[in-house]
């Protein structure tokens, strides 16, 4: 088994991220310098899945695929740009990335477990009160494991009238 399949990847409940913006900037002469590495939980894939079957009692599947497998099933099409769902004419230039760059970066930084372990005794003083746990998460918000749309970019053109389906 290689490291895609057990990378823990750091997952930060959004209704947290002020807490932490806010003591950035009320404790300055800590904070300054300082990156601040937050998550909610850090965890891999088979416990995710683990987790989604206990909360919603659904049963949750991890399946590893290698990335060029995997990747032609979530390419939007062939050599799409990252921000393709902006619509085609939204400016691109020789320092645009490709959806494919953008995702690789992604799968081998994360899925391979790169990522630097959160300090949680810093962020447990920072917000003694986060959320801690993808379990805790999922029942605070009370996730049922809808399918729901990931990119909220579609989301805010599909209010204004400018659905890329509409272009």
């Amino acid at each position: 088994m290689s490291g895609t399949e057990h990378g823990k990847i750091p997952l930060i409940a959004l209704q947290d991220v002020g807490h932490y913006s806010l003591w950035l900037f009320e404790n300055i002469a800590e904070s300054a310098g300082m990156d601040l590495k937050v998550c909610t939980d850090e965890i891999n894939f088979q416990d995710i899945a683990a987790t989604f079957t206990k909360v919603t009692g659904k049963k949750g599947v991890h399946k590893y695929l290698p990335f060029d497998q995997y990747f032609p099933l979530v390419e939007p099409f062939p050599d799409a740009p990252a921000n393709w769902a902006a619509g085609p004419d939204v400016p691109r230039d020789e320092s645009s990335m490709t959806y494919r760059q953008n995702f690789t970066a992604w799968w081998k930084f994360w899925g391979e477990g790169k990522a630097i372990p959160r300090d949680t005794k810093l962020i447990d003083r920072i917000h003694p009160k986060r959320i801690k746990s993808l379990e805790e998460w999922m029942r605070t918000v009370r996730y049922d494991g809808t399918r729901k749309s990931l990119l909220k970019g579609l989301e805010d053109l599909e209010r204004r009238g400018q659905s890329p389906a509409k272009r």
